[in-house]
């Protein structure tokens, strides 16, 4: 048999021909790109066509023919199809992205809707199709013109000068410059900000307060809650500050989705409006780069330490730093600051800096006669959404007028985050709010939730122990570390107790362990120095940290008209306790009397005025029998009194008691000083006597029932006016 030989080899049209003395073998576009990459498809290998012939050869000849055909003017597509750029306006951010100007539009390099408009344009202009390896080399010779004009770019917002900008996603590129001076609506002359696929236009309308009070309103939302949450929805038109990660918390049926739907859309709507958490630094780090508001519903698990350390970056505008590909050396280099909202049934983490940032929303159950449809809240929003747009960016021009005053008034009186505070104090100050209002609901939340927080922390239980036997407790942290463990073991916690997990493996622990819980004892009141020497001694001592109400000066020019709700002759609003689902709230009732005090507990604590029956479930008197707590327990009751809550409960050995609210259904087991076991069933929505210890053990499960004053188990309601504050 004559030897086979190869005689060419033709492609078009992503078709091929491999012609040899025995035949001609036609290749599909799918066999050719299977060539292509080294791997030759088995029916084409085994062909008698090309036996005999090196498939090596035939691969390197198929190559060549892939190459662009050179046209009769010397020019191949990829030529061609630059030359019909290369004039456009190219650019680059700080991090290395490339982008270029489409209509007054930046568009970025990599996007493949970028792709997709080259090959039309050069089909328009040429009357054939590119090749994909022409396109992907005009991409590259892009990325490398955009690297000769570095711009400091934003995401739906920026920050010029003295000016904010807001980028509403008009067609024709234009954006809202917002200053001092007022509104205007231009398109700049270089790119303020850059577009990413999702994000929605943002129309703009007339709107007064009453319509983001109306709105806020479908929440089961306190006024602090309100005023604060108001003021942080207006600096998330802010770019350049640190932001707070805005916790919304609750139990189902509380509107915690909707409510970050709003907060987001506001600012930043976008087709999608809410992600989920992924516990992935990359996927988290780019999803920063596209959206300006990040969205994250529903998380139910506690957030690893990693990801909580990654979230606070992003929020305060440290940088994120990853190999781009495995396969080369690159990093994807990413530094954004970005406001954060996360929706969770109970807190998703513990850690110190992730609570230092996070502003806690915990949002009651919304009453069945006050619940809408979901039809309804999106008509709400769609109504209202717009003209509140509207409304804050007028706000934000009179903000930035009064800024500077406003920045002056609370030198030494920041917290921690100090940005925050000054530009909602101005923007609420703005929105017809008294001086102060933003501040004082701000602190007063954040000391609530270091209190929450505190009284789940080991640590700083047992250093607010030591403090109550002594004034000021000095020694060396190793000293510390034992008197702590002294305080566990007169609190009845062993080695065995899952509780002692808490505390640290040694000396040296404790002391990396303290340093992240210094602003959090700081908010409570105790101070922690060192005074260094042949060994370093700790000073822990009680200080007066108590938040005073912030009096500044009443000036007309810089607040607008303020509703009836907020008149007042006074510069900071009467405080008066108020009493929600049960709970009441005494956090403010420092200035008022104790004759005042009275009146407020016979109108505000009944519960038939206060429909708490949703989300309360208490235990029928008529139905309880009194006799099987005598034989689950050993104990007697009094007949004449019957606790309307009088669960079995375990012994009292050092932990206390209190009352809580199941949040959660859960089951427990604790054991008699006689011997016998104990199984007890707690139900969602009941009020129960709870030893510390077990609350702690099921802290996501329960609230206290009265965090600021007494759960009376006869009358089924909460008590404050004690003749003295409530010993938490």
């Amino acid at each position: 048999m004559a030897k086979n030989e190869l005689i060419s080899i033709n492609y078009n049209n992503g078709k091929a021909e491999i012609i040899t003395t025995r035949g001609i073998l036609k290749l599909e576009n799918g066999d050719v790109e299977s060539i292509k990459k080294g791997n030759f498809p088995s029916g084409i290998k085994k062909s008698n066509i090309i036996d005999g012939i090196s498939l090596k050869s035939i691969r390197n000849i198929l190559l060549k023919a892939l190459v662009p055909k050179r046209r009769e003017d010397g020019k191949n597509q990829a030529t061609l199809l630059w030359e019909l750029i290369q004039n456009s306006y190219f650019f680059c951010d700080k991090t290395g992205f490339a982008y270029i100007l489409v209509n007054n539009i930046p568009m970025p390099v990599e996007n493949v809707l970028f792709a997709d408009s080259l090959a039309y344009l050069f089909y328009r202009n040429k009357g054939i199709i590119p090749s994909s390896e022409s396109i992907s080399l005009v991409q590259k010779l892009c990325r490398a013109k955009a690297k000769e004009k570095i711009l400091e770019i934003g995401v739906r917002v920026h920050k010029i000068g003295s000016s904010l900008i807001y980028d509403p996603i008009n067609d024709d590129g234009s954006v809202i410059f917002v200053n001092k001076d007022g509104i205007t609506t231009a398109i700049p002359q270089d790119p303020l900000t850059v577009r990413h696929n999702g994000m929605l236009p943002a129309p703009i309308e007339d709107g007064e307060i009453e319509d983001l009070k109306t709105l806020l309103s479908l929440w089961n939302l306190g006024k602090e809650q309100e005023v604060v949450l108001t003021g942080i929805i207006g600096t998330n038109f802010v770019p350049d500050i640190p932001h707070v990660i805005t916790v919304i918390t609750g139990a189902h049926g509380a509107g915690k989705s909707s409510l970050s739907d709003v907060i987001k859309l506001i600012v930043d709507p976008n087709v999608v409006v809410r992600n989920s958490l992924r516990f992935d630094e990359r996927e988290i780090a780019v999803s920063s780069m596209h959206e300006w508001v990040l969205n994250f519903d529903n998380v139910n698990s506690i957030i690893p330490d990693l990801i909580t350390d990654l979230l606070c970056r992003i929020s305060t505008g440290q940088g994120f730093r990853k190999r781009k590909l495995f396969t080369d050396q690159d990093d994807l280099i990413l530094q954004y600051r970005r406001p954060i909202v996360i929706t969770a049934i109970n807190e998703p983490a513990y850690a110190p800096d992730f609570l230092d940032r996070a502003l806690i929303i915990r949002l009651y159950l919304i009453p069945e006669s006050q619940r809408k449809t979901d039809v309804e809240i999106q008509r709400a929003i769609e109504r209202y959404v717009p003209r509140i747009r509207g409304l804050y960016l007028k706000a934000l021009s009179r903000a930035i007028a009064i800024y500077p005053e406003v920045e002056k008034e609370f030198q030494g009186k920041l917290l921690r985050m100090a940005d925050v505070i000054i530009w909602g104090e101005a923007i609420i100050r703005s929105l017809g709010y008294e001086p102060g209002k933003f501040y004082s609901s701000f602190s007063s939340l954040q000391l609530n939730e270091t209190q929450a927080s505190a009284s789940e922390n080991l640590l700083i239980m047992g250093i607010q122990r030591i403090l109550k036997l002594t004034e000021e407790w000095r020694g060396t942290i190793r000293d510390l570390y034992d008197e702590i463990k002294g305080v566990m073991a007169e609190m009845g916690i062993s080695e065995k107790d899952p509780l002692y997990k808490q505390l640290p493996k040694n000396y040296r622990d404790l002391g990396r362990k303290i340093t992240s819980l210094l602003p959090s004892l700081l908010n409570l009141g105790i101070e922690i120095k060192e005074i260094r020497g042949n060994e370093r001694i700790k000073v822990i001592r009680r200080v007066d940290k108590k938040i005073e109400n912030f009096d500044a000066p009443q000036h007309a020019d810089n607040v607008g008209n303020v509703g009836e709700a907020e008149k007042s002759n006074e510069n900071i609003p009467t405080n008066e306790p108020t009493i929600k689902d049960g709970n009441v709230d005494n956090s403010k009732s420092d200035s008022i009397t104790e004759s005042d005090k009275e009146k407020n507990v016979s109108e505000n604590t009944d519960i038939t005025k206060n429909n708490v029956d949703h989300n309360v479930v208490y235990q029928d008197p008529e139905k309880f029998n009194v006799s099987s707590i005598t034989d689950i327990t050993g104990e007697t009751s009094n007949p004449n009194r019957i606790e309307k809550n009088n669960f079995p409960e375990e012994d009292d050995n050092g932990y206390g008691f209190d009352y809580y609210r199941i949040l959660t259904s859960f089951q427990y087991e604790f054991t008699k000083n006689n011997g016998q076991i104990i199984k007890v069933n707690c139900k969602e929505g009941e009020v129960r006597k709870l030893s510390n210890k077990t609350a702690i053990l099921h802290r996501s499960c329960v609230e206290k029932a009265c965090p600021n004053g007494h759960w009376d188990p006869f009358e089924r309601q909460c008590i404050y006016n004690m003749g003295g504050s409530s010993d938490e």
